[in-house]
C-alpha cells in the first residue's frame, strides 16, 4: 500500500527551482493540491527529511511545499549571500508570494522554528507549528 501511494504522489510532485535575488535560488518540492503546507528542514536537513510525512498529509487534502532554505538542500549556496534569520525568512516568504500561496500552515524542523520566527514579523498570516522527526529503528513501527 505504502508503495502505491508514494506511486500516485510522485505522478503529482514537482521540483521547483524558485528565483529570489541575483544568485539565490530556492528549491521548492510541492506534492498534491488542498489547503498549503509549508515544510521547511532544518540547518542539515532538506525536503527529503519529510518523505514519510508528505504522503500522510496529501491523502488528508493538503497541498504539501517543502522549500529548502539557502544552502540547504538543492538550494542554491552563494558565498556572498546573507544567511542571517530575518533574511532567510524573507526568502521563504518571496517563494511563497512567487507561487500564489496565502494563509499556509508553516511546519519548521528543528533550527528552522527560528525561520519560522522571522515569518511571523512580516505582514502574512500564517499557521505556525515546530517539530521534531526522528526515523523509528527498523524493528518498531
Amino acid at each position: 500500500m505504502l508503495l502505491f501511494c508514494l506511486l500516485v504522489i510522485a505522478d503529482t510532485t514537482k521540483i521547483l527551482k524558485i528565483p529570489v535575488a541575483p544568485a539565490e535560488t530556492l528549491s521548492v518540492t510541492v506534492t498534491g493540491t488542498g489547503k498549503p503546507i509549508l515544510l521547511i528542514p532544518g540547518l542539515f536537513g532538506a525536503s527529503y527529511g519529510f518523505r514519510q510525512i508528505t504522503p500522510l498529509l496529501v491523502d488528508d487534502g493538503y497541498q504539501v511545499l517543502a522549500v529548502e532554505p539557502l544552502g540547504i538542500g538543492a538550494s542554491s549556496r552563494p558565498k556572498d549571500a546573507d544567511y542571517s534569520l530575518t533574511a532567510q525568512a524573507g526568502r521563504i516568504a518571496a517563494v511563497s508570494d512567487s507561487l500564489g500561496v496565502s494563509g499556509a500552515i508553516v511546519i519548521a524542523h528543528s533550527m528552522a522554528h527560528l525561520w519560522r520566527s522571522g515569518l511571523l514579523s512580516s505582514d502574512r498570516t500564517w499557521s505556525m507549528a515546530s517539530c521534531r522527526l526522528e526515523e523509528a529503528p527498523p524493528n518498531r513501527p
